[in-house]
């Protein structure tokens, strides 16, 4: 921080939700615990821009904070009802408008984002070592379920972990609920592992060599992609998202 934290609030002892700017359109950020010193910084009608003792900063109902020194705060309503008061988002855009850098600045979303980017580079690079160019486009869905598969046509796993890109880009811009992106995340774990089980499978069945010997390193981006995807909210906030 350019200025010193000075307190002028406590968050509620129940914890509070976070956002990444004054819209509620947008997904909420981490969850906040109670009773933590805050700064307000700034106020957009019953959003309050709020400063940690760690430097993390983040948008709030401020109509649930406790001025220091205060007694419990005013009622804010259903515990759901999201703050009004900025309908526009941060730089004055219109909500649900695409603006690249609130999307950078918002960490869940930025860990998302670089989750896909991940999996669709895995979507290039080797799957099988020594296989020259074989990668996820080379490979039949098939593949994925039996090891003993002789096709070479038909959808390939390169396309179907496209499909989890797509749908998890949808779901972090749009703004889908958070079971879409968890499951995008998900799909982008399993289908890299389902493909080295069958490779497994597949060296055990032959004898002649080790899982190591076979797998390409295009496998790891892929797997790690989809951990970013589906948990981004919990690695952006681990060691600032709950301070």
């Amino acid at each position: 921080m350019s200025a010193a934290f000075v307190p002028t609030h406590l968050t509620p002892r129940s914890g509070m939700d976070s956002w990444p700017r004054p819209d509620a359109q947008v997904s909420r950020g981490p969850r906040i615990n109670g009773d933590l010193e805050v700064q307000v910084v700034e106020r957009q009608g019953d959003w309050a821009n709020v400063v940690f003792t760690n430097g993390w900063a983040a948008w709030v109902d401020g109509r649930q904070l406790v001025a220091k020194g205060a007694g419990p705060p005013r009622a804010a309503g259903p515990p759901a009802a999201a703050p009004t008061g900025a309908s526009a988002g941060a730089g004055g855009r219109a909500s649900g408008s695409f603006d690249l850098a609130s999307v950078m600045n918002d960490r869940p979303k930025a860990f998302a984002l670089g989750g896909a980017a991940l999996v669709a580079i895995s979507t290039i690079l080797p799957w099988i070592r020594g296989g020259g160019s074989t990668n996820a486009f080379d490979v039949p869905i098939s593949f994925l379920f039996d090891y003993k598969t002789t096709s070479t046509g038909g959808l390939k796993t390169g396309l179907l972990l496209l499909a989890v890109v797509g749908l998890a880009v949808a779901a972090v811009l749009k703004g889908l609920d958070k079971r879409v992106q968890l499951g995008a995340g998900v799909a982008g774990i399993v289908i890299p592992a389902l493909f080295v089980l069958q490779l497994q499978r597949l060296v055990s069945a032959a004898g002649t060599s080790s899982l190591t010997d076979l797998v390409g390193f295009g496998v790891f981006p892929a797997i790690a992609g989809g951990a970013l995807i589906a948990f981004a909210p919990q690695l952006a906030g681990a060691g600032r998202g709950r301070p």
